[in-house]
């Protein structure tokens, strides 16, 4: 996990996903995101969960809940080694740790 920061937060980054398209999906720590992924058909908050909440850079560059069940198809990249070296954080904003 790595901890990322704009000019007004700072959130911690567990996973990264890049799709065929090249939408990048930064995947927020659920404590970082104020985003309740406890569902009635997925009673236990953990990364088996597909609701999850994320940094999107896409057409447009926004915080929201995706699917990842419903991404799986289109995934060409995704790792939790968010290493400095490797993975860039999103435009505008930085690596704080």
């Amino acid at each position: 996990m790595r901890k990322m920061s704009d000019k007004n937060q700072t959130v911690t980054v567990k996973r990264y996903i890049i799709l065929k398209n090249f939408w990048e999906y930064y995947i927020i720590k659920d404590e970082d995101s104020g985003f309740e992924t406890t569902l009635p058909e997925h009673p236990t908050r953990n990364d088996k969960n597909p609701i999850q909440f994320a940094y999107v850079m896409g057409d447009f560059d926004e915080f929201g809940s995706i699917n990842l069940d419903e991404m799986k198809p289109y995934v060409v990249g995704d790792t939790v080694n968010l290493r400095r070296d490797e993975i860039a954080p999103p435009t505008g904003w930085e690596w704080v740790d």
